[in-house]
């Protein structure tokens, strides 16, 4: 061959180790999801401070009916899905090695379930609560979840 020549090679042996390496630590995720969980829980419950659900959309005011109510059972202050705190100190997850889920435990769950979604509620379900998400994933969470996951691979 004349004229200029660029030549180049893989050293296979430190690739197949370092590829391997990775496939050994995805065998094992479960200390990658366990991390991204409590990170993900931690959001969650940092969204009861901040009164809002993700995406940063506030939550619905509450209702002056209730605000009366609170004052009057001296739930102060008052805040928004936090009269006593069960919800937020409800939040837990589960992880299996290959991914996570981020919910409340049994002992709230209708409460959580009309929050998060809405709907009737009260005797005679004659009372409307508006959906106030505190769960679910937003863009911030997923680009954060994706940071986490490729620095766990680059980094094992």
């Amino acid at each position: 061959m004349a004229g200029a020549q660029l030549s180049w090679t893989i050293d296979d042996v430190a690739l197949t180790r370092d590829m391997q390496r990775r496939l050994n630590a995805l065998e094992d995720a479960q200390p990658l999801m366990a991390a991204l969980a409590i990170d993900q829980q931690e959001r969650v419950r940092d969204r009861f401070v901040d009164q809002e659900g993700p995406g940063r959309r506030p939550w619905t005011p509450l209702s002056p009916v209730t605000i009366e109510k609170r004052e009057k059972d001296g739930l102060i202050p008052i805040r928004i899905l936090s009269a006593r705190g069960d919800l937020a100190g409800s939040i837990t997850y589960r992880t299996d090695g290959r991914g996570f889920t981020i919910g409340t435990d049994g002992a709230v769950a209708d409460y959580a379930a009309i929050h998060q979604f809405g709907g009737k509620a009260g005797r005679g379900k004659k009372v409307e609560i508006p959906a106030r998400p505190f769960l679910g994933f937003d863009d911030q969470d997923l680009e954060i979840l994706q940071e986490e996951l490729i620095d766990w691979l680059e980094n094992p």
